[in-house]
């Protein structure tokens, strides 16, 4: 295609003969705010096919396609819109539009098979403009035989909407048929067009700089109503959202049945509200319930044409508005509805405000993973219907990939009718992007969205966290992806499984502190030593020993002699308020607190304290064997339903309250952390095979446990909890002597 001559001024006359949408417009043309967005948006993405609208259309009959082509060229020099490119000058883009004479029609014929039809339609479809030289339509003719052919449309959305399928398709109707008869169409000539569209709105709106412009007064309610909007909406994705969003996506149909229209039709009278509020206040909770918070920024097109002489001119009018649902309070359906009518009201009055503008405006944090200020869309396509109808020709809609995922999600709704003009259902379509979704996640919003129509048609006041949006096969899907895969958990006691690690390799580290560097072999005998010494103080199973230690090597000796006599611990930190600490004491009634010196004064008068710095203390537990405890030791044989130890809550609500954990509740545990979470290294560098303690707690501090600092400690501590969590590499640990475990661990039990 040559560069063509611009038609700079108005309309072109040749003889009788009018050459349509150059206007009246003189110089370069400015793009329209929402062209202006997609430009700068394809300049980015070097070439976006997100932004393409393919049509598709299976033709069986006599199609002439010389005079399909004649026609096409027809329409294209009808709307300017059709043969407009968009270089710039010094990167501000423009408009020019080229003379008809000079545009090479863009229909080509490929020949096809139905085999490779699928992936061709795909192929042409994702084919990017180049926007600069290339005007922003093409056709594609797929032969199949000599009377079956796929007529492939493709349209850039830049110079075209959901709108404009309308008149397109009824002047290439009316175009096919005058040269089918060898005429040339005799159509009115179009009341405007886009160009004048264009021009007009920079005009009216104004400037933000003037206080009394039209777009300042539009900005000043925007600004109001989206103060404080989430920057990205916490959609329940399948992944991780990327730095970069590639804008890959795909599509999937789905249906409201005719029954549910006619339900939804009748609440949307009673509650005085439209059908696209309904399923607006649908969709957002539905986002709510499945994570997304209170705060639902969704975005609705509006068709862009207030004024009548654009009816019948093909361009991107529309205009989306950022519609802002609040589901905050747990609001009844109805009251949700007023808020959703209230809201949608006012954006309506205010839809003048150009997206582009009034992101630039408000500049919220700017990001190529998400589109500012929403990223999700709901479109109710209320428009006019499109249709082709050539002699002798059958024609049926295919569907088109649709070339990209513009957003996270679109859900695109249009409503049917029957022959009586009753209400026949909702087609939908919904537009994910692959980056953040499978398929069968993206339909799993359509199924909760379906099921919530269904009970809210029924019932509008029932309260949105009222509502159950799981089916029966929900809960059997979500009862065995919890349950999890089957695994082998060993039946060994946690102490237990440290004893035999011990026995196996005694010098390897175990415990690396501020104060303390300790092998197995060391730990365990001073565990060992200090079990008795629990023992001797009345420590058995059931009985609970309260542990108030700062993160030193004193810690876990101490975590690991409680379990080793039987006793339950009850870790709090040193720093606990006397309120807490006296009201955990009264509950638990230890059998003695394992402290320090500096703690002691701390305890309840009627707690007896185990002072592990008190110099006779600390002789009298050097003093026992280091040698394990048997059960003749223990003032009774441990059972794996015994409790190994006490969590209580922080008391925010009241008077701290225990959740007993136990042995054989622990055991999973460990398995869970050797399995799932193990460290690559020891804390002296070596590998994890020969440490205790490669597997790690999340709560675990981060960093080199041999840099020297107390926070090092190598056992994880919080201020209400202690989960000593080293899994030992023992033999034990197989087949052999293991229990299969094929559903979740032990519940924890009240205390």
């Amino acid at each position: 295609m040559g560069r063509g001559r611009y038609l700079p001024a108005a309309v072109i006359r040749e003889g009788n003969t009018q050459v349509q949408g150059e206007g009246t417009v003189a110089g370069e043309i400015p793009l329209s705010y929402a062209q202006l967005a997609l430009w700068f948006n394809d300049r980015l993405q070097q070439g976006d096919a997100s932004y393409n609208m393919p049509v598709a259309l299976r033709l069986r009959g006599p199609l002439d396609i010389e005079v399909l082509r004649a026609a096409l060229a027809d329409v294209i020099g009808r709307h300017g819109a059709l043969r407009t490119v968009f270089p710039d000058r010094d990167g501000t883009p423009y408009q020019r539009i080229l003379d008809a004479r000079d545009v090479e029609t863009p229909l080509s014929v490929v020949p096809a098979d139905e085999a490779a039809l699928p992936g061709l339609i795909a192929a042409a479809s994702r084919e990017c403009f180049d926007l600069a030289t290339e005007i922003p339509l093409r056709l594609r003719v797929f032969a199949l035989g000599p009377q079956d052919h796929l007529v492939l449309l493709v349209q850039h959305h830049i110079a075209g909407d959901g709108w404009s399928m309308a008149p397109l398709a009824r002047d290439l109707n009316t175009a096919y048929l005058a040269r089918l008869a060898g005429q040339a169409p005799d159509w009115p000539p179009l009341a405007a067009d886009f160009a004048e569209h264009a021009v007009a709105q920079h005009r009216s709106l104004g400037s933000l700089d003037d206080p009394d412009s039209g777009i300042s007064a539009q900005l000043a309610y925007w600004k109001e109503a989206l103060a404080g909007i989430p920057d990205c909406l916490p959609l329940p994705t399948d992944r991780p959202r990327p730095p970069v969003m590639s804008h890959e996506g795909d599509y999937f149909p789905w249906e409201i049945p005719a029954g549910l229209h006619r339900d939804l039709l009748a609440l949307a009278r009673t509650c005085r509200v439209s059908l696209f509020m309904v399923v607006q206040a649908a969709l957002a909770t539905v986002l709510s319930r499945s994570g997304a918070g209170d705060d639902i920024p969704l975005a609705s097109p509006t068709a862009g044409r207030g004024d009548s002489r654009y009816d019948d001119v093909v361009g991107y009018f529309v205009n989306p508005l950022v519609l802002r649902i609040d589901t905050s309070g747990d609001p009844t359906f109805r009251e949700l509805l007023k808020r959703v009518r209230r809201t949608d009201l006012q954006g309506f009055t205010h839809q003048d405000m150009p997206i582009e503008r009034l992101i630039t405006a408000l500049n919220p944090p700017r990001s190529l993973a998400w589109h500012p200020l929403f990223q999700v869309m709901l479109a109710f396509q209320n428009l006019p219907e499109a249709t082709l109808q050539l002699p002798g020709v059958d024609c049926e809609v295919v569907e088109a990939d649709p070339g990209g995922a513009k957003f996270d999600l679109s859900f695109n709704v249009m409503e049917r009718k029957d022959a009586e003009g009753a209400p026949a259902g909702l087609t939908c379509f919904v537009e994910y992007s692959s980056d953040l979704f499978e398929r069968a996640g993206a339909e799993d919003f359509t199924r909760r969205l379906v099921l919530f129509l269904e009970r809210v048609a029924q019932d509008p006041d029932l309260r949105l966290g009222d509502i159950d949006l799981l089916t029966d096969d929900d809960r059997r899907a979500l009862t065995a992806r919890w349950a999890g895969p089957a695994t082998e958990v060993p039946a060994l006691a946690y102490h237990r499984a440290f004893e035999e690690r011990a026995a196996a390799d005694p010098d390897a580290p175990a415990l690396v502190a501020a104060d303390a560097r300790l092998t197995f072999g060391e730990l365990d005998a001073r565990a060992n030593r200090l079990a008795r010494e629990l023992v001797e103080r009345g420590a058995a199973p059931e009985t609970p020993v309260l542990v108030l230690l700062d993160r030193t090597a004193d810690l876990v000796v101490a975590l690991l002699a409680v379990l080793k006599s039987g006793a339950v611990f009850a870790p709090l930190t040193p720093d606990t308020p006397a309120e807490r600490l006296a009201a955990v004491a009264a509950n638990l009634r230890p059998v003695c607190a394992v402290t320090t010196t500096d703690t002691a004064p701390r305890l309840p008068a009627d707690t007896p304290a185990l002072v592990l710095d008190d110099p006779g203390t600390r002789e009298r537990i050097a003093a026992r064997p280091a040698t394990g405890l048997t059960d003749a030791d223990r003032a009774a044989p441990g059972r794996p339903e015994d409790t190994a130890y006490v969590i209580h809550t922080s008391g925010s609500t009241g008077t701290p309250k225990g959740v007993a954990v136990t042995h054989d509740a622990l055991t999973h545990l460990a398995h869970h952390h050797r399995s799932r979470m193990a460290r690559r290294y020891a804390p002296d560098g070596t590998p994890a095979s020969s440490s205790a303690w490669s597997p790690r707690s999340p709560s675990t501090p981060p960093g080199n446990p041999s840099s020297g600092s107390s926070k090092d400690t190598a056992c994880t501590c919080s201020p209400t909890r202690c989960a000593w969590t080293p899994m030992p590499s023992s033999p034990r640990y197989g087949a052999n002597a293991s229990t299969s475990s094929t559903s979740p661990p032990p519940t924890p039990r009240p205390c």
